[in-house]
């Protein structure tokens, strides 16, 4: 990070999903008509925004590519931001896997010991977003980025900067990471040294009439 003396990076997650409750992982859902408003409302309400960098997957790419066109600010996809594949369950409605119910709590209960089947392991799923972040923070595109992504990806970028053990299943049970909702992160450059600093978790969209 040799350009800027000072970035902030602000993390959002997507806006609510046109879909019954699953677990979406890699399924390429659609977000709701009210949650992709919802997501940029948010970002159109940070106006000092200069970059955006976007997980792949339409919940996600879809709002941040409508903020950049239309704020004309650099737009970049990266795959190491998607989230964590749940193999078979992945986009299955939970009410149709009941027969599974004991498997799906025994994944909530202890994710870095139990992975969904034909999925993607919890310790890869840390390496690929790290990989990502590692890579965002050590040469950053602007002095202040959006990052548009998934519940359990800002999870996991919280937990290394805060050093919490990310196998900790706390971290997705009780740390809430609402829809539309913004993170920040800001870096500053001390003697060649990053020291990133959270300065806010889960801030909510604003209503449509704040807007």
């Amino acid at each position: 990070m040799n350009r800027y003396d000072h970035v902030i990076i602000d993390l959002y997650r997507h806006g609510a999903v046109d879909g019954p409750p699953a677990l979406y992982g890699h399924t390429d859902i659609l977000p709701s008509a009210q949650g992709g408003r919802a997501l940029v409302r948010h970002l159109n309400h940070n106006t000092s925004l200069q970059s955006i960098v976007t997980s792949p997957l339409r919940r996600c790419k879809n709002s941040a590519t409508e903020y950049a066109e239309t704020g004309e600010v650099a737009l970049d996809t990266d795959l190491d931001f998607m989230e964590m594949n749940f193999g078979d369950w992945d986009g299955v409605p939970f009410d149709t896997l009941l027969d599974q119910k004991d498997e799906l709590m025994n994944f909530w209960s202890d994710p870095s010991r139990v992975t969904p089947p034909n999925g993607e392991k919890l310790v890869e799923f840390r390496y690929r977003v790290l990989r990502g972040w590692d890579r965002l923070i050590a040469d950053p595109m602007s002095a202040h980025i959006g990052l548009v992504v998934h519940g359990g990806v800002i999870r996991l970028i919280l937990s290394a900067i805060l050093d919490i053990d990310y196998r900790n299943p706390k971290i997705f049970s009780q740390l809430s990471i609402d829809y539309a909702s913004q993170t920040r992160i800001e870096i500053s450059h001390y003697d060649g040294d990053a020291f990133p600093i959270v300065k806010f978790i889960n801030k909510p969209a604003p209503d449509e009439e704040m807007s």
